[in-house]
């Protein structure tokens, strides 16, 4: 028995079991991911099917095994048995990556399916594997015409640019912060299993290590940096465990370089801890996080170190990618050169507010966009239903 299976069984005996049927509702959130976003759009209209065994309905398991299906997995018996039984109008998801999602309108003819992008993912798929993929929905809401342009490639449906409905939530707040304080955003992920193929691209892994060494790279020239220019570091956390391995990767980087940085780690409490510290920073790093382009959506002062492209030689991981740009700008670079970004965070930091927004206006139209309160999505929404 293999590593994945016995993984899949773990998970579900720490399950939670709802022994009632679900409720039949017009509208399906696929996937408890992002669902609380999309919730507050649809009021009580939705049942969330949770598809990563979060929560398993005992009467749909049971439907299932009764009407088993051997061409495919359990999983997926599960998902297509679930969504017969509540009968919806609409599936929608904020999952952008789920291969089975975007098989399912072939199955559902008559249902409306929604997907709404997440997050950067999809320039970890070679161009050459995305040209022989076959999505299909009926609206796909995307950050950019950029990606727009990418997926009309192989996704069969309305594809529409509104940005990241999740930073269009957030109210773009003046920054009156007088702190000197560059924010770097994490990416930071846990091991895993399997720390040797903890990335895979182009049929090539890479070692979690591997993956990491941007982050080591960038962290160890921004300790110097703020330790030079007397700048407090402060790291934008995803996780808040008690015992918290992101913290400490951190720690032992910039302590490497010297124990008298001034630095501070900020954990991710909630959604809105994240978008609070990037408004409010004096400017803001990092490597290819979908955050960082949201910041940079928001007309925060940020810098954008896209090195993982070097060192894992995926060219998608490029700054601004599927838009082209120059390996070096004003407020980027895709190789690991000190002086450069030296250079680069010289200029930017001390870059007057009217000064930057004109810097930025003149590449904002090919980056990600925002609307804010999600007027778009909410007008499409309304004339879907």
């Amino acid at each position: 028995m293999n590593i994945f299976n016995i993984q899949k069984i773990l998970k579900f005996f720490r399950a939670n079991f709802d022994l009632k049927k679900p409720i039949k509702k017009d509208v399906i959130i696929f996937d408890k991911v992002g669902s609380e976003i999309i919730q507050s759009y649809l009021k009580n209209e939705a049942i969330i099917l949770e598809v990563r065994l979060e929560k398993i309905n005992i009467f749909i398991l049971l439907k299932t095994f009764f009407n088993f299906k051997f061409n495919k997995s359990i999983l997926q018996n599960y998902i297509e048995n679930f969504i017969n039984y509540v009968d919806p109008k609409i599936i929608i998801t904020h999952i952008d990556n789920n291969e089975f999602f975007f098989k399912l309108k072939k199955i559902f003819p008559k249902v409306k399916f929604i997907a709404i992008q997440n997050g950067t993912g999809l320039a970890n798929i070679p161009e050459k594997q995305l040209d022989l993929k076959n999505w299909y929905v009926d609206y796909f809401f995307v950050y950019s015409n950029s990606y727009k342009l990418i997926y009309e490639k192989f996704v069969k449906g309305k594809i529409i640019n509104i940005g990241s409905l999740i930073n269009n939530q957030k109210k773009i707040t003046i920054n009156n912060n007088t702190e000197k304080q560059i924010v770097y955003i994490s990416q930071y992920r846990k091991r895993g299993v399997d720390t040797k193929k903890f990335y895979k691209f182009a049929n090539k892994y890479f070692s979690w290590e591997d993956f990491r060494f941007a982050e080591r790279k960038v962290i160890e020239f921004l300790s110097k940096y703020c330790d030079k220019n007397k700048i407090k570091l402060c790291i934008a956390g995803v996780y808040n465990d008690k015992i918290n391995q992101e913290k400490i990767f951190y720690n032992d980087l910039i302590s490497n370089v010297s124990e008298n940085i001034v630095w501070e780690f900020r954990p991710r409490i909630n959604k809105w801890d994240s978008y609070n510290l990037i408004d409010s920073a004096q400017l803001v790093v990092f490597v290819d996080s979908a955050l960082g382009y949201q910041s940079l959506a928001r007309k925060n002062k940020t810098v954008s170190f896209s090195i993982r492209s070097q060192y894992l030689s995926n060219p998608q991981l490029k700054f601004g990618w599927p838009s082209k740009f120059d390996d070096d700008g004003p407020f980027w670079s895709n190789f690991f050169e000190e002086t450069k970004l030296e250079k680069i965070l010289d200029t930017i930091i001390y870059l007057s507010k009217i000064d930057w927004n004109n810097l930025l206006e003149k590449y904002e139209n090919k980056l990600l966009n925002y609307d804010y309160d999600n007027s778009k999505f909410k007008k499409i929404m309304q004339e879907i239903r």
